[in-house]
């Protein structure tokens, strides 16, 4: 819908208001850009000219040094390795035969090379010089072959016989048109050829050429200099400046760097590498303002595409606003007529304020109304997880989050707080309880403390993720001491055992109420630990531990009627032994927890006992009878459990691969398959040998003897170890069995392999 002109005009105030604020908004990112732009784009494409500098610097090193490199072989070739060479030098009457042979020889050694312009041979006991274009006498040779303007007869004779080391001459002008660079080689008595020297001569412009390419483009200049410090080559002689480098360029030791150097008013980047084969160092001068010249047309160019981004927004602004000012126009409309307040001369923005202030006071009186429940929905929630309703930390935590409750640690326990209130002792409640004990709780420990169903009673549930029962216990002792003192009155702690399932919790509850009845005995003001109780239970004759754990294993083999009559010998046994009341409820929660434990996949919905339920149960009958509808339920889930897993093709693939993962236990047995499957022995072995042709305990030795023949082979293992990893007790049994199986004993086996 198009926005009508005297629309815009009405609220003009603001629409501009809007429209400078979006401007703002899109200038905002360009300053940045452009700060990044010069702060960092120009500074890296200015290194990048830099680095391609070097880098071409470097690369005609690399070229002239090569070339350089190839005199001082063909030197050794000349001298060294050229034997005919030698024979016509040394020959009793020179003649021109052999002084044509000389020259043709010296021409093939720099025929190929295109660098060297004359290779040039001399003797002390020849006045005649050798080049690869003639014969000559050496005072013609060096006044009119060879002009050289500061190099007459005698220096020419001395510096190229007398020098100790071959040595190069810069560039020099030679013929009075032509300059080049001199490679000297002085005679060597270890050469095939004493007394001689050799030169090389070398047209500046061929190593000028290599030095072009990293200059020509910025109109610089590039020259080499020697370790003495003088010029070899210049690329142009009209701008050398090198006086006013050479010191800096003597005292440097660095093989690549630059530096920026203002000479005659201009700045000047100066660009310098060294050889490490001659100890040349080679320099490139260039002009900064022709260096950065791309950086400024790049600078140019990027204002121009500021300007025309900025344009472009706003127009796009302008249009946007116009299209968006619509809605803002009938939502004011909307909230007027809503809140019945279209008499009132307010623009978009305070009739939009009007209307969340007037939900936020709404919201507020919500939230006041939700802040007075939020703690009985916490309480709620944590009895949900102690009675066994929730399945997992991370589904507690997901409820939790919005009533800021969660817990981060992977160790659960349940404590339970009870207060002793005498006649003059004054009056606690819960937060004074959770108050002393978050001065005393210990680092690494979360906590949540509310109200127990039991009169001055109070369930802390604790969550730590190592266990220790010395710290803990130090922690409690100081929370029951720190409480005396404040509020002259003695609490009694009981203490659950540790879990790492919070589907536990419901037992360790247990544990925790079983551990505070025994207070009966211990006296106030104790910290009692139901493993405590326990431990004290296993000094009582013949505690049913075994028949407890027995029943267990009825219930995966689904025996109901074995089941009730166990139950009822554990009840008439609490009976007859006159069991104290602790150990009796210590005993009915070991049952129903083995009851659950028989298997973890069964889910009974609605026939778990209320934790809190089973406290207030007062005879041993209720008891009984809510653990025999327990079994019950569980045998006849795991028989359907049990017939699904039978009418499935890879049943009999879980069996062998259940026996595989526990053959080598020397405590393995046919019964603990029968129990984990919840089958019945005889059962058992006709199915295996029905599908697998063969009885469990062939089977079983059959894989423990391919182990046993492994080990021998490829361990020094004693036939006693090599009897336990595979699942014998008896050494004797294992050697026995093996000969039945393999006809031959263990150690024969080792020898047979060996051998």
């Amino acid at each position: 819908m198009r926005l009508k002109a005297r629309d815009v005009t009405k609220n003009s105030n603001m629409f501009i208001k809007y429209i400078i604020s979006y401007v703002c908004v899109m200038l905002l990112p360009v300053v940045i850009l452009s700060l990044v732009v010069f702060g960092i784009f120009v500074e890296r494409l200015k290194n990048e000219i830099v680095n391609n500098t070097i880098s071409a610097l470097n690369k005609s090193k690399l070229m002239i040094d090569t070339q350089i490199s190839q005199i001082y072989g063909t030197y050794y070739q000349i001298m060294d390795i050229n034997k005919t060479l030698k024979t016509y030098i040394y020959v009793d009457t020179p003649s021109p035969i052999n002084d044509l042979y000389i020259k043709n020889e010296l021409r093939k050694h720099i025929a190929s090379n295109f660098f060297i312009s004359e290779v040039v041979l001399c003797s002390k006991n020849n006045n005649y010089i050798y080049t690869s274009e003639g014969v000559y006498p050496k005072s013609l040779f060096i006044n009119s072959i060879y002009c050289y303007d500061n190099w007459n007869i005698e220096d020419f004779e001395r510096d190229i016989f007398d020098a100790p080391r071959p040595f190069v001459r810069p560039a020099e002008t030679v013929n009075k048109d032509e300059r080049y660079v001199t490679f000297v080689f002085p005679p060597y008595m270890s050469t095939d050829i004493p007394n001689s020297a050799l030169l090389f001569l070398v047209r500046e412009e061929k190593i000028a050429n290599l030095l072009l390419s990293n200059v020509d483009k910025f109109d610089g200049n590039s020259f080499i200099v020697d370790n003495k410090n003088q010029i070899i080559t210049v690329t142009n002689n009209e701008v050398v400046y090198f006086n006013e480098l050479k010191e800096v360029i003597a005292s440097e030791t660095r093989r690549d760097y630059m530096f920026e150097k203002k000479i005659g008013g201009e700045s000047f980047y100066v660009f310098v590498t060294k050889s490490d084969y001659l100890g040349w160092k080679y320099v490139s001068l260039l002009p900064a303002k022709s260096v950065m010249s791309g950086v400024v047309e790049s600078k140019i160019a990027f204002f121009v595409g500021l300007i025309m981004i900025f344009i472009l927004g706003t127009a796009i602004i302008l249009f946007f606003m116009k299209i968006n000012y619509e809605p803002i126009k009938q939502l004011k409309a909307y909230i007027e007529k809503l809140l019945n307040r279209s008499g009132e001369n307010l623009n978009e923005i305070e009739t939009v304020r009007e209307a969340i202030d007037y939900l936020a006071n709404q919201n507020a009186k919500l939230s006041n109304d939700i802040k007075k429940s939020i703690v009985a929905l916490r309480d709620s929630l944590v009895f949900s997880l102690i009675r066994g309703q929730i399945n997992s930390i991370e589904e507690f935590n997901s409820y939790g989050k919005e009533i800021d409750i969660n817990f981060s640690k992977k160790i659960f326990q349940i404590i339970i707080i009870r207060v002793s209130l005498g006649r003059y002792d004054r009056k606690v409640n819960r937060q004074n309880i959770i108050d002393v004990f978050d001065e005393c709780v210990f680092s690494g420990y979360e906590y949540f403390i509310r109200e127990n169903v039991q009169k001055n009673e109070y369930i802390g549930l604790l969550a730590f993720d190592e266990i220790n029962k010395d710290r803990l216990n130090e922690m409690l002792r100081n929370f029951m001491e720190k409480f005396r003192r404040e509020y002259n009155t003695f609490v009694t702690i009981g203490v659950g055992d540790e879990c790492r399932d919070v589907q536990a919790l419901p037992r360790s509850y247990m544990n925790a109420s079983t551990a505070l009845k025994h207070m009966f005995i211990r006296g106030n003001n104790q910290i009692i630990h139901y493993n405590e109780i326990i431990n004290y239970s296993l000094r009582i004759d013949d505690y049913p531990h075994e028949e407890i754990k027995e029943l267990n294993r009825l219930i995966r083999q689904g025996n109901i009627k074995k089941i009730k009559q166990l139950i009822n010998w554990i009840i008439d046994y609490i009976k007859k032994k006159d069991t104290p009341i602790f150990i009796a409820r210590a005993i009915c929660f070991e049952i129903i927890y083995e009851v659950f434990k028989a298997d973890e996949d069964v889910v009974l919905e609605n026939k778990y006992p209320d934790i809190f339920v089973l406290e207030k149960i007062d005879t041993l009958e209720q008891l009984s009878d809510i653990i025999s509808e327990l079994c019950l339920d569980i045998c006849t889930a795991l028989k359907r459990k049990r017939e699904n897993l039978y009418e499935e093709e890879n049943f009999i693939d879980n069996i062998i691969n259940f026996i595989k993962q526990n053959y080598d236990n020397c405590n393995f047995s046919t019964q603990m398959i029968a129990d984990n499957f919840g089958m019945g022995l005889s059962y058992l072995s006709q199915y295996f040998k029905a599908n697998v042709g063969k009885t469990i305990s062939d089977y079983i030795t059959e894989l423990r003897i391919q182990k046993a023949k492994k080990l021998l082979d490829s361990t020094n293992f004693s036939i006693s170890n090599i009897s336990e990893e595979v699942g014998y007790y008896n050494v004797s049994s294992f050697i026995r069995r093996f000969k039945q199986v393999t006809g031959i004993t263990p150690g024969e086996y080792r020898e047979k392999a060996v051998k």
